[in-house]
């Protein structure tokens, strides 16, 4: 190669060391611009490995396992210990029956349910035993519970908490203070209103009863649990000191202004009114209980229909009550309703027999029609004969 050629390759070798630059640069461009699927799939890996780093660092993570459940981990906290937590919320949540978990929207499906072709069986799943508490026990609600979700139930109607604890003022006769001093247990009032909310609690018992019958065929028949539901009727009956002035000879036995006094005392509260209205909702039509019961209504008609409630609630319960009483005495036979209109007549009270839609209210006088045409059709209609065989 002479002189002259290697001059002119040295003049061209700087120039193409620019353009070759220049196009790695534009490459490294390009690459960056548009990468590569490795590179993609490296940066990917990268971040998790970062959030799995952040994951163990934190202080509670969770992850599924190959069945599905979730385990929760914590540095503060071992799983076992998480996982009682857990079985201890979802037993005080969740109690695998509707009926109890969720009341007022089975109800509600229930109610919109009737009569379409979708039937929504609005019953428990199991009916709960019951204890064997006493009335009277002290004991009963002296402590209060915290269940697993730290809530605490309302304070008991039997140990109602002061509102304002004011010291008594001073009086020159001590002796006769005290006397006139009595604890709050010994109150009719407050005996009454407990005894308004444990028959209410009893009576919801007796509506779960009917309701598993509704939706269940036990393998007696129901005929244990149809035992089970009269007991508690005559036990509530009998936590409301109903007489029976037939008594057990069936004949006529005396009874005194006291006899009452427990039912009068309820029926003066309008939840007690509430309570009388249910317990013979749920009576069976024409047995003895039945006739017990309406006879105490019979025997104080003044007290119960003399006149309407200002009150719009304690109006519609004394309505109710009313047509309550009313489809007790239609399935009465001759022998019940001649205890109840014995019941009229003895009553020390005149009963306000009213015209039919009085503003002062005509309870009484529907009750006591319905009780006559009951009394005509069994003596007129076409059992007349065998009903007066039976009687």
């Amino acid at each position: 190669m002479s002189p002259q050629q290697q001059l002119q390759q040295q003049r061209l070798h700087p120039s193409v060391q620019p353009s070759l630059a220049h196009f790695a640069a534009m490459q490294s461009q390009l690459f960056n611009a548009h990468p590569s699927s490795l590179h993609i799939r490296e940066q990917k890996h990268k971040s998790s490995q970062r959030n799995r780093r952040f994951s163990q660092g934190s202080d509670t993570s969770s992850q599924k396992s190959d069945g599905g459940w979730v385990q929760f981990r914590s540095k503060h906290m071992t799983a076992d210990e998480i996982e009682s937590i857990l079985k201890m919320q979802h037993a005080a949540t969740h109690s695998n029956d509707p009926y109890i978990d969720d009341y007022y929207h089975q109800a509600s499906l229930a109610k919109r349910s009737t009569g379409s072709r979708t039937k929504n069986n609005f019953c428990p799943s199991h009916l709960k035993e019951l204890p064997s508490r006493s009335r009277n026990s002290a004991d009963q609600h002296s402590h209060l519970h915290f269940d697993a979700l730290g809530k605490m139930p309302l304070p008991s109607i039997r140990r109602p908490h002061p509102l304002l604890e004011v010291d008594p003022p001073g009086s020159g006769d001590g002796n006769s203070e005290q006397m006139s001093e009595r604890p709050l247990e010994q109150e009719p009032m407050l005996a009454a209103r407990i005894t308004i909310e444990d028959s209410l609690s009893l009576l919801l018992d007796v509506d779960d009863i009917d309701r598993f019958l509704q939706c269940n065929q036990p393998q007696d028949g129901g005929a244990q649990l149809r035992r089970r539901r009269q007991n508690l009727l005559e036990g509530l009956a009998a936590s409301l000191q109903l007489v029976d002035p037939l008594g057990l000879t069936g004949k006529t036995a005396g009874l005194s202004s006291e006899d009452d006094i427990v039912f009068l005392r309820l029926v003066s509260l309008p939840k007690g009114r509430k309570l009388t209205c249910k317990f013979h909702q749920l009576l069976y039509p024409g047995s003895e209980l039945t006739r017990v019961a309406c006879m105490a209504i019979f025997r104080h008609l003044r007290f119960l229909f003399g006149g309407i409630p200002s009150d719009t609630g304690a109006a519609d319960t004394t309505t109710n009550l009313t047509k309550t009483v009313s489809a007790c005495v239609s399935g009465m036979d001759l022998h019940a309703l001649s205890a109840c209109l014995v019941a009229i007549v003895c009553s020390s009270e005149q009963p306000p027999f009213r015209p039919l839609g009085s503003p002062a209210g005509d309870g009484a006088t529907v009750i006591l029609k319905c009780l006559l045409e009951r009394a005509s059709k069994l003596l007129h209609g076409p059992q007349a004969y065998l009903s007066l065989i039976v009687s």
